[in-house]
Formats: C-alpha cells, structure tokens, sequence
C-alpha cells in the first residue's frame, strides 16, 4: 500500500524549509568567512585560515546551488497548483 501525496500546505511547508536552510548557510558561510579575515588580521596567517576559507567557500557554493534548486522546484510546485497553492493565512 502506498502512502498518500502530502497536502499542499505541507509541500509548501518543506520548500520554504529547504529555502530557508540554503539563505542560513550563505549567511552563516559569509559570517564565517568575515570572522576568519578578522582573526587573520589580529594575528599571524596560518594555514589554518586556507582551510578555513576552503570551507567557507564551499559551504557557500553548496548553499547557492541549493537555494537555485529549491528555487526551481517552487516555480515547479506554483506552475502545477497556482501561485497561492499551499499559503496559509
């Protein structure tokens, strides 16, 4: 037996999540690239700093890429069931 297809709302619901994961983690990698440049600045550049931007960059690509994914799903998910499809009041 299979499982019924989620409402609306609870589509809705999880691709506002996944959006607002993606902006979390191109706020939050841009958060930490600015403190490691500070921390550079305040004491000797190590090694430790390129890792850390090595980090911090992908971090922020994953993110981009993901919030461009989720993007298209909600044109997807708005082009199948309108615009206002799943909005709560």
């Amino acid at each position: 037996m299979s499982e019924p297809e989620p409402s609306l709302i609870q589509q809705r619901m999880v691709l506002d999540r996944k959006r607002m994961s993606a902006i979390f983690g191109i706020v939050a990698s841009g958060v930490g690239a600015i403190f490691a440049f500070v921390v550079r600045e305040l004491s000797e550049p190590t090694w430790l700093f390129g890792i850390a931007m090595v980090l911090f960059t992908t971090a922020a690509i994953v993110a981009v890429l993901g919030l461009r994914d989720v993007r298209r799903k909600i044109r997807e998910f708005e082009g199948q069931h309108g615009t206002d499809a799943g909005v709560r009041d």
